[in-house]
């Protein structure tokens, strides 16, 4: 009895709150806590989560391997964190659990666990971090819009738009959701796709995990809501996004749910899928340099053109229009409505929405001189006069043509920049192999790279590649090549206890290790995601120039 008095509102013995029944009064009026060890009560019913600190003998004593397996164990009794100090053998765990789950789970792996303190934890605000591709941004003006649009978003803490690298990064938190920005996105006239969802808490920091991706492809029999509601009654799954009706992209803990597990409880409506490579930027600058280079000759005839570097051209084709106006508004015409036609519907689908960008300045601009020039034209036709308005025709010719290639050639050395520091990210990832020896009772096989999972034992053998971080646990000793990571030159000696990093190279010796760190949560697949962000991300005094940029335009 906890209560002092009866009924649902009866006070609290621990807190006096009536009503209460928060982990923290319940586990002292269950008498597995003395009143002066408890602290943090809700005062106000059930604690969102909790942290409890156990005495367990024998911490002292483990391996990597078995501390591995608590955590599994642990972290499948509803566990979100556990931190050990094998020096006091105290286990000290977060949870929004009962302690005798937890303590239930350590009996399962040998254990007996003593509860000695018991706190109820303010839960940090939860936030979600969104990684958009947003298509369609050629200025300034546009990441403004951009940025307006999602901040309109209730819930959006912060966002940080990219127009190099066209990815947008938004933080925020319930009411908000990714649907809703992503609305608001295409809203204004931008294309976006959705690169990653992640959860993490106001304090999360580089040393957490973070959760990895699993591609999917889904078999013909299943549906999306099927593979959604199967994928959402999974522990440890963070959550999905389907880049087409055939694949998935699923967002997991591996700390919580091997990827092999995942891919089990799929079986057989989802199979693995093979990882595709990015080649849009590579794609999209091949694009620009042909259309760039098929606008450059006419260019170059329109300035000679203009500049009467040919002669015999001053015949007529039809009473008041000579050869070289014809030629003028013919190879102008091309380069404008042909070459230029990706600002022409930039700009349409940008009027469309109410959203005035660079592109809206650049077909205004060029077919007024166009059209301008084409008036002049049928002008003299009507009224032939002398050769003034011959001369004024051509210069608004010559001023849409030029105009027209030096924007595509911008938009040439953007597309280059962007493609270089794709094909350097891409040189990264090669490093990490395609797959790791898994040893299991004693048998070696092949498993893929995006299948292992924390805890397996991998052999490297001398010349390959450490496909994931781990522990060495074999007593040889051995040396890596962790040049492509760190900048060391030289060869770094390894023993048992030390790690290894995915992505270095075993020069010599050879070892066994277990996995410690997969997928995202790797030292190869940080460096790479802070290279990523750091190009998402702009200074603060870009942010001005935008500023300012986006009131001109």
């Amino acid at each position: 009895v906890f209560t002092m008095g009866r009924g649902r509102d009866a006070l609290c013995a621990t807190c006096g709150v009536p009503g209460c029944t928060c982990v923290v009064c319940t586990c002292v009026a269950d008498g597995v806590l003395d009143l002066d060890s408890a602290s943090g009560c809700c005062g106000a019913g059930a604690a969102s989560k909790s942290s409890y600190n156990f005495r367990v003998p024998g911490l002292s004593a483990l391996d990597v391997a078995r501390r591995r397996r608590i955590e599994g164990v642990l972290s499948r009794a509803g566990v979100q964190q556990c931190r050990f100090s094998e020096l006091q053998d105290s286990l000290e765990v977060d949870t929004v659990g009962s302690p005798r789950r937890v303590k239930a789970a350590l009996a399962c792996t040998g254990y007996e666990a003593e509860l000695v303190r018991a706190a109820a934890l303010k839960s940090a605000s939860p936030t979600k971090e969104l990684s958009l591709d947003v298509q369609g941004m050629t200025c300034a003006s546009c990441v403004g819009t951009v940025e307006r649009a999602v901040q309109a978003v209730a819930g959006v803490r912060r966002v940080s738009v990219s127009l190099l690298a066209h990815r947008a990064e938004v933080v925020f938190e319930g009411p908000a959701t990714s649907e809703e920005i992503t609305d608001a996105i295409d809203t204004v006239g931008f294309d976006v796709t959705v690169l990653r969802e992640t959860q993490s808490a106001v304090d999360d920091d580089e040393n957490k995990d973070k959760p990895s991706v699993l591609r999917l492809s889904l078999s013909t029999s299943a549906t999306v809501d099927g593979v959604r509601r199967q994928l959402s009654a999974l522990h440890g799954v963070e959550g999905v996004i389907f880049t087409s009706k055939a694949r998935a992209k699923v967002m997991y803990w591996p700390r919580k749910i091997g990827a092999r597990s995942l891919l089990a409880a799929m079986a057989p409506s989802c199979e693995l899928a093979p990882e595709e490579e990015d080649m849009s930027a590579a794609s999209a600058h091949a694009a620009l340099r042909k259309v760039f280079l098929t606008s450059l000759p006419p260019s170059a005839l329109v300035v000679l053109l203009t500049e009467r570097h040919f002669n015999g051209l001053d015949s007529t084709v039809f009473p008041g229009v000579s050869l070289q106006l014809a030629l003028l508004a013919a190879l102008t015409g091309f380069v404008l409505f042909w070459c230029g036609q990706r600002f022409h519907v930039s700009a349409r689908a940008a009027v469309r929405h109410r959203a005035y960008t660079m592109d809206v300045l650049v077909s205004m601009s060029t077919c007024i001189s166009f059209f301008y020039g084409l008036s002049v034209t049928f002008y003299d036709v009507v009224r032939p006069s002398d050769s003034a308005p011959v001369m004024g025709a051509s210069m608004f010719f010559e001023t849409s043509a030029v105009l027209v290639c030096a924007l595509l050639f911008g938009r040439l050395m953007e597309a280059a920049a962007k493609a270089k520091t794709m094909a350097a990210l891409q040189l990264l990832s090669s490093k990490r192999p395609s797959s790791g020896t898994l040893v299991t009772d004693g048998q070696e096989s092949q498993c893929p790279y995006d299948l292992i999972q924390v805890g397996d034992v991998l052999r490297v053998k001398p010349g390959e590649n450490v496909p994931v971080d781990g522990e060495i646990i074999s007593e040889s000793a051995a040396e890596c090549d962790e040049s492509l990571l760190t900048g060391e030159s030289r060869g770094v000696s390894k023993q048992k206890g030390s790690i290894a990093l995915g992505g270095s190279t075993c020069l010599s010796g050879g070892f066994l290790m277990v996995a410690v760190g997969v997928g995202n949560s790797s030292t190869l697949a940080r460096i790479v995601q802070l290279v990523e962000d750091a190009q998402a991300k702009r200074p603060a005094i870009q942010a001005v120039v935008g500023v300012v940029a986006s009131y001109f335009v």
